[in-house]
């Protein structure tokens, strides 16, 4: 399994969940082949090709609406060299900054083996939140408290239809976390495969600075084993990478993401 691009497979399955629509183009002129680009039209307005794109294909970008954004990801294959990866990887992110396009945001891509000690390990550590709990939601009334607390972590808003259709999907939990009863953090985990990804760790402006964010990362490493995933991936913004690397999380490649 290429662990690396396990994660960007978890990330893409899940804007596809979100909802999508594909344009085919072709990549040459002189070529027959073509390459398909995902886009959401509505949150997280992101658009994704396929397959690796070549240079030509940032000309497909112009047309979409000035919301839309762009992550430059590298391409992996078990032929292809890293040095090669990375360059090719650059050379877009060139082309996109020449065609007014800026870099917004910036991931690490991390991932964690999940075995049965690491786990054990977080669930035997007593804690200081005794009345901390992480609950799946079930109905539409905590999907709107979730739905708060993330929008106003994000600083954006997120539609509520795109996360009401991912309850009642077998492959994704939507969980939020409580202390005495009142809710504290969300969070969600999208399954691909035995791969489980940690997406919209959030927790609510008032509430942060007091250890939330670590218990909810225990417990969902915990919920990831029991869900008998092999590795957890996620992408960090760099607020969140020093806490992921403190529970053990290894880097492997960076996400910038463009908008024009």
């Amino acid at each position: 399994m290429l662990i690396n691009q396990a994660n960007i497979d978890n990330l893409t399955h899940l804007w596809k969940k979100y909802g999508t629509r594909t344009l085919k183009l072709k990549t040459t002129q002189n070529e027959r082949q073509s390459s398909l680009l995902h886009i959401n039209n509505h949150w997280p307005y992101r658009c994704w090709f396929d397959k690796f794109n070549p240079l030509q294909d940032t000309l497909a970008l112009e047309s979409l609406p000035p919301s839309t954004i762009y992550p430059v990801w590298p391409h992996f294959s078990v032929k292809q060299k890293t040095k090669k990866t990375l360059a090719e990887q650059h050379e877009i992110e060139i082309e996109l900054g020449n065609n007014n396009w800026r870099c917004i945001l910036e991931q690490t891509a991390m991932f964690l083996p999940l075995i049965e000690s690491s786990a054990a390990d977080l669930t035997d550590k007593p804690s200081v939140l005794t009345n901390f709990s992480v609950k799946k939601l079930t109905t539409v009334t905590e999907l709107a408290l979730w739905l708060n607390i993330a929008s106003k972590a994000f600083g954006y808003a997120i539609e509520q239809l795109v996360f009401e259709k991912l309850m009642a999907e077998q492959d994704s939990q939507i969980l939020l976390a409580y202390d005495n009863n009142v809710p504290v953090a969300t969070a969600l985990l999208f399954k691909t495969d035995n791969i489980i990804g940690v997406h919209q760790v959030a927790v609510h402006p008032n509430m942060q600075g007091k250890g939330y964010a670590r218990m909810l990362m225990k417990a969902l490493i915990n919920k990831s084993y029991e869900w008998q995933g092999s590795h957890i991936v996620l992408q960090a913004s760099a607020a969140g990478k020093p806490l992921y690397d403190s529970l053990g999380f290894k880097n492997q490649f960076l996400i910038k993401s463009y908008q024009k």
